[in-house]
């Protein structure tokens, strides 16, 4: 069964294929790709019994004529890819299976896979062909976001391995014996600090240009996307403005340079959500 990258999108999309992870990697390795593109892998170890007893044939043959034959269009494409773009969102609670997208861009040719566990227990991906121009769009459309919140900027506590911490202007202090410490009322609008146990999801993007943002949904509330320069608050975030973060454009009302290099930004390796 092949699943869509999202039911919602109104982006003509057109099914390649479906390929097991394990199989995936195989097939990158052989065109010279050592990693797949990010947020693909393995959700879980695979047993090396299972992998020695497959009954399949060299990827060589299943690409040229084989079962695999559909994704080759998709592998040879990332091989020669002028961008790749990534989206993982892990949702709060144990067994949930991170959602994993990414989108290619290579000349003329555009796709879309989803990641998403197979009955059997092992990681499968569902790749699409969609336009060039509208690849961000299906990505954005995809994540599942429920709309801006209802605060100006927020700041999660309590989870700082994940989050950015929040700034100490907008943690209230208390002295001694108990008063709270008047300060400063802080530059822009108020910023309202959520407890860690109301995140129900964190989601990381890697833009075309390969900069890395970090949005979060507050339970209840709504999509907040965090502000660059590792500010430590995070402003509504609605779907347009995610495809503007992931075709690299500033999001209307946003200012400066992303500040997010690299990858995730925090351990995405925990136990918060998916197991890896």
């Amino acid at each position: 069964m092949t699943h869509s990258p999202s039911p919602w999108t109104t982006v003509p999309i057109d099914v390649v294929g479906s390929i097991a992870v394990v199989d995936l990697e195989a097939v990158c390795e052989l065109f010279g790709r050592d990693m797949l593109p990010y947020p693909l892998g393995r959700s879980r170890p695979v047993g090396s019994v299972w992998l020695l007893t497959r009954e399949v044939g060299s990827v060589d043959d299943r690409l040229n004529g084989g079962d695999l034959v559909a994704v080759r269009a998709w592998v040879e494409a990332f091989a020669r890819a002028d961008a790749c773009i990534g989206c993982r969102v892990r949702a709060a609670g144990e067994n949930t299976p991170d959602l994993r997208l990414q989108g290619l861009l290579a000349g003329e040719a555009g796709f879309v896979a989803a990641q998403h566990r197979g009955p059997d227990g092992f990681d499968i991906v569902d790749i699409y062909a969609v336009p060039p121009a509208a690849v961000s769009t299906v990505i954005a459309d995809s994540v599942g976001l429920v709309g801006a919140g209802s605060h100006s900027r927020i700041a999660v506590a309590g989870l700082e391995d994940r989050l950015p911490a929040p700034s100490s202007d907008v943690l209230e202090e208390y002295d001694q014996f108990g008063f709270l410490i008047p300060r400063a009322a802080p530059e822009g609008p108020p910023v309202r600090v959520v407890d860690g146990s109301d995140v129900a999801a964190i989601g990381t993007v890697q833009s075309v240009s390969g900069e890395t943002w970090h949005f979060v949904r507050i339970d209840g509330d709504g999509d907040y996307l965090y502000a660059p320069e590792d500010a430590g608050y995070a402003e509504p975030l609605d779907t347009e403005s995610l495809r503007a973060c992931i075709d690299g454009e500033m999001p209307v009302g946003w200012g400066g340079s992303v500040g997010w290099g690299g990858s995730a930004g925090w351990d995405e390796s925990g136990e918060w959500g998916e197991s890896s």
